[in-house]
């Protein structure tokens, strides 16, 4: 028996597209449109972190700390219709020398 196919399957090969909810934190929200802690934007189905990145004006030389459904990722994690691409600054600090 062949599974049926959902209409999200469907609309999903039609369009060839995912839509990802992207957390950006600190000065990165200005590279994502839209308003609030999450942004949902679309890219085409089989693109990775990177790919995403990019077509937002974020490319290599910028160093980042990235996740994908909490999980620590890089730029060729490839994305899902759905995942959540949290997109950071990395952080350094502590105690240093006075």
């Amino acid at each position: 028996m062949i599974p049926q196919e959902s209409s999200r399957d469907s609309e999903m090969v039609q369009n060839c597209s995912i839509r990802i909810r992207v957390r950006p934190y600190a000065d990165l929200a200005r590279f994502f449109p839209g308003e609030g802690r999450v942004r949902v934007v679309e890219a085409p189905a089989g693109s990775t972190v990177g790919d995403l990145l990019d077509a937002h004006g974020l490319d290599e030389s910028r160093r980042l700390t990235l996740g994908v459904n909490d999980v620590l990722a890089s730029r060729a994690t490839k994305l899902r219709d759905g995942d959540t691409l949290e997109v950071l600054v990395p952080m350094s600090g502590g105690m240093g020398a006075s």
